[in-house]
């Protein structure tokens, strides 16, 4: 694969040590400002101060568990992001650490990263200091492209598509299809699936056994991130590592800032909750049981990622256990047997109730995709099934747990 041979890989680093506890000073703050925005900028004393006041969120701890913590609020056109950014960029250079920034959406992602160009004015340099990261599913997969090249050696329709994001992948900063350098009109051009349908897919990447892995563009932001100065996230994806219990690599950040902060409580709501839908639950079962069936899905089934790690015959039963325990929950093709009211499984069962209900008590002028309806009563069917919903559920909880405690076999003993 052409693309393969082209792409470097990605350097291997000795692991950095912990940052340094030097403090920013609000003086250094304004300072840092001023050579951010030169000479001719516009004085905008409010947003001086609002640098100086932020300044005090890199200071170093007095007391265990108790971390400094500025809450700011500033109004329109009074510039917050420089502002912010000017402290933090003081930090991360004196203390040799990372500052992890996160806004709410991913436009403003990028606009942030945008406002870095006045940090890193050299190209290559910002491409060492500054990092975007998204969740996963943002980021093109090497192995889709390969194996849509593949079957365009096949079928001679599909090889302008599959050539011109090749050609993409060549030029691309960060492999990412969800903004930045992205061209917004091949999938209009190409369809979603040669395009956007590349994307890395939960439950799919196959990680270090990926002949791809070392040019991965996931594992590269992953990695590039470490090393960063200024790492520009969205909540989401911090407050899943959070949820967690740390990164990638079980890492959390020392220095936090976040932008539109009003929208945490949201994302966090997210990150810290189950969401029991026939989405989730097909995907659960797909990271569960693998690919069935016909399905050209790549995703391995847990038996196969952890048996050979479990160290003896009662977990191995267990995990016997939990994968039957997941044929209860929804498979591929769910939605068309809500709609046939032809369920398979008791999960299914009682969405497929669920639907009933809210579908029985809809009005004319709610019909749409976003229905809702009064949980209470409960038409006479909905309980009971709700029920064995409960008891299937358990059943995946239960060994689930179990496996989770397990004694780990040495790797390679």
């Amino acid at each position: 694969m052409p693309c393969r041979r082209a792409i470097p890989e990605i350097p291997d680093h000795p692991a950095d040590g912990p940052p340094g506890q030097q403090p920013v000073h609000a003086q250094e703050a304004r300072w840092q400002l001023a050579s951010l925005l030169g000479d001719h900028a516009e004085s905008r004393p409010s947003q001086a101060d609002y640098a100086s006041a932020t300044a005090l969120a890199f200071q170093p701890r007095q007391q265990e568990d108790q971390p400094h913590i500025v809450l700011a609020e500033a109004g329109t056109g009074v510039g917050k992001t420089l502002g912010y950014l000017a402290p933090a960029s003081v930090w991360a250079r004196k203390n040799g650490g990372t500052v992890w920034v996160s806004t709410y959406t991913r436009n403003l992602q990028h606009q942030i990263d945008q406002e870095l160009d006045r940090l890193y004015p050299d190209p290559v340099d910002k491409a060492l200091k500054a990092v975007v990261r998204k969740g996963r599913e943002n980021y093109l997969c090497l192995l889709n492209l390969e194996e849509n090249t593949q079957i365009a050696s096949t079928r001679p329709s599909e090889a302008v598509g599959v050539g011109l994001m090749a050609r993409w992948v060549l030029a691309t900063r960060d492999g990412d299809l969800s903004g930045g350098d992205f061209p917004g009109w091949l999938p209009e051009l190409l369809g979603r699936a040669r395009t956007l349908g590349l994307a890395d897919r939960r439950g799919e990447c196959i990680f270090a056994a990926c002949h791809h892995f070392n040019r991965c563009f996931v594992e590269r932001s992953i990695r590039r991130a470490k090393r960063a100065e200024i790492v520009i996230a969205n909540h989401a994806l911090v407050m899943v590592q959070s949820a967690l219990g740390g990164g990638d690599d079980g890492s959390v950040p020392s220095r936090l800032v976040f932008d539109e902060g009003h929208h945490l409580f949201d994302a966090a709501d997210s990150a810290f909750s189950a969401h029991l839908s026939g989405l989730e639950g097909q995907e659960m079962r797909r990271w569960l049981l693998g690919a069935e069936g016909s399905s050209r899905s790549r995703a391995r089934g847990l038996r196969r990622r952890i048996e050979e790690l479990l160290s003896d015959e009662g977990m191995l039963n267990t995990l016997g256990l939990l994968i039957r325990a997941a044929h209860a929950l929804p498979g591929d093709g769910w939605q068309n047997r809500l709609i046939d009211d032809a369920p398979s499984g008791a999960i299914e069962a009682f969405l497929s109730a669920l639907r009933r209900q809210v579908l029985a008590r809809q009005t004319e002028q709610d019909r749409g995709y976003s229905l809702e309806a009064d949980a209470s009563p409960a038409n006479d069917d909905l309980l009971p099934l709700a029920d064995d919903a409960r008891s299937a559920l358990i059943a995946l909880r239960e060994p689930g747990l179990t496996l989770k405690k397990a004694p780990r076999r040495p790797v390679g003993g």
